[in-house]
């Protein structure tokens, strides 16, 4: 095998298709991180959650609430509806922590999921306010 990206995309998705089986056998989800590679190998990092796809995502989303708390963000906004900038509405679906200026991950009514900055949805608003000390 000729390790690239493009094998190393087929390879993501040939696992996912591999592992459905033992993910229902066994009520988990198994997710791949990043995979890193050179000529010789590669190595990536396995996840596995208990419960279906969708509680996975919750508990993550609920985990990843706590880091935006002060813009607002709660964890029961998990697949609340919002109307985007754009006049379009959209779920809100899941949170990046490492991706500060896109951190909201959306969910179209097509089913395509996008990545914007909390103010696309009218978030992002500190809730703490600083009081000058005497």
């Amino acid at each position: 095998m000729t390790i690239s990206k493009t094998t190393l995309k087929a390879f993501r998705e040939d696992f996912k298709n591999v592992v459905k089986t033992l993910e229902d056998k066994y009520e988990l989800t198994i997710e791949l991180g990043s995979i890193s590679y050179d000529n010789s190998g590669f190595h990536v990092r396995m996840e596995a959650t208990s419960g279906s796809s969708d509680e996975a995502e919750k508990i993550k989303f609920e985990k990843a609430a706590q880091s935006f708390k002060y813009y607002g963000i709660t964890a029961d906004m998990y697949n609340k509806e919002f109307i985007g900038k754009d006049g379009k509405k959209y779920r809100l679906v899941g949170l990046n922590t490492k991706a500060p200026k896109n951190a909201c991950i959306i969910k179209a009514s097509s089913g395509t999921q996008y990545k914007c900055p909390m103010e696309f949805l009218g978030l992002g608003k500190p809730t703490i306010q600083l009081v000058k000390a005497n």
